[in-house]
């Protein structure tokens, strides 16, 4: 698997676990979701053992800088769903 190919792996995994974060939100302290938030826990859990994994075992591991540059996309890509969530929120009467 090429540098680009795990990158490209990882972000589509990261952006799938901020999606399911978001549906947490709004099924955490609902007792009528129990199961389907156990579910997207463990989900989760998976997810993230997988960008590990596919972090640990590509042949062309990431570099320390590719690893912060991701990170920093990251940060970025959950302040622009925050806002949006935000706004969302507001217009909501």
């Amino acid at each position: 698997m090429s540098r680009q190919d795990v990158q490209a792996e990882i972000d589509a995994v990261l952006d799938r676990i901020l999606e399911n974060a978001e549906a947490l939100k709004g099924i955490r302290n609902d007792p009528a979701y129990t199961v389907e938030r156990e579910a997207l826990e463990k989900t989760q859990e998976s997810l993230m053992a997988r960008v590990i994994h596919l972090n640990e075992s590509a042949d062309d591991r990431l570099t320390l800088t590719e690893l912060k540059k991701q990170s920093s996309a990251l940060k970025r890509k959950l302040s622009s769903k925050r806002k949006r969530t935000c706004s969302n929120k507001q217009r909501v009467p």
